[in-house]
């Protein structure tokens, strides 16, 4: 059985209430240390909630965990067995996700 806080703000919420917006986001040429800027506006939201990604995979096969932080409005890539940010300056534009935007 899940352990589960309980504490959601709107935990039987039907959607009726929210925007979903689904995409496909591509990595920047050039990520830059504490995250990829992205706003409401760029998911046609006026707030956004939560932004859950797909792992970012590339042709190689190189896997990275994509995080929205919604306090500071970027997406924040992760290298998987290490737990580190992406190193500034690394091309991520070979990676895609698709990302379920939800706001308002």
């Amino acid at each position: 059985m899940p352990t589960l806080s309980g504490t959601a703000t709107r935990p039987k919420d039907v959607w009726s209430t929210h925007k979903v917006w689904v995409d496909q986001y591509t990595g920047p040429s050039s990520y830059v240390t504490g995250g990829d800027a992205l706003v409401p506006a760029d998911v046609h939201l006026g707030d956004i909630e939560l932004i859950l990604f797909e792992l970012a995979i590339n042709a190689g096969g190189t896997i990275y965990g994509p995080v929205y932080d919604t306090t500071n409005q970027k997406v924040l890539w992760y290298v998987l067995d290490t737990g580190a940010e992406v190193a500034n300056g690394t091309d991520l534009s070979g990676f895609s996700a698709r990302l379920l935007a939800i706001g308002h």
